[in-house]
């Protein structure tokens, strides 16, 4: 069986390689949003309008808001792209990361239809074009750390169990 080894080596690469994409990919998140902060709150509030106190409240609840939702899209990428490469390293790893992982790839295909109304304004159709091209690329590292995952999975069961077989009949011609 020593394509299924050198299968699971390439799926333990791709996992690695992936898991680390993840990461990046999700600073590379992290950074749209607060891009996408700064230009929506600039075009859409209006606060010259408020009292002082009032800006100033604002402006922290948004922060806050924004800082909370920040981390959690860190913390998410984070999970995901760790615990994928320690699984390709063979160490402990959590298991509900290949969810994480399926739930944030669904996240993010339902997110390409933010990029319709984008790609109405023609002036900014080149930073709409690239952040499109790395959301495309960010779901094909997803797609990649699920598939790589669940078939290093199933190769490895069948490895234990064509071991377990292999014990069973040595067993028995003794």
């Amino acid at each position: 069986m020593p394509s299924d080894k050198l299968k699971i080596r390439k799926y333990r690469d791709d996992l690695n390689v992936c898991g680390l994409s993840v990461i990046v990919l999700g600073v590379w998140s992290v950074v749209k949003a607060i891009i996408e902060l700064f230009t929506e709150f600039k075009n859409d509030v209006n606060l010259e309008s408020d009292t002082r106190a009032e800006r100033i409240f604002s402006i922290i609840l948004i922060l806050l808001i924004f800082g909370s939702i920040a981390s959690l899209i860190m913390w998410l990428h984070l999970y995901v792209g760790l615990n994928a490469m320690k699984a390709a390293r063979g160490q402990d790893y959590k298991k509900k990361y290949f969810a994480v992982c399926i739930v944030l790839c669904v996240i993010t295909i339902a997110s390409l239809g933010t990029y319709i109304e984008d790609f109405k304004d023609i002036d900014h159709i080149d930073t709409t074009l690239a952040a499109l091209l790395v959301d495309i690329t960010t779901i094909y590292i997803f797609i990649v750390v699920i598939i790589s995952t669940y078939k290093m999975r199933r190769l490895a069961g069948e490895q234990a169990d064509n071991k377990e077989e292999t014990e069973t009949d040595d067993q028995m011609l003794e």
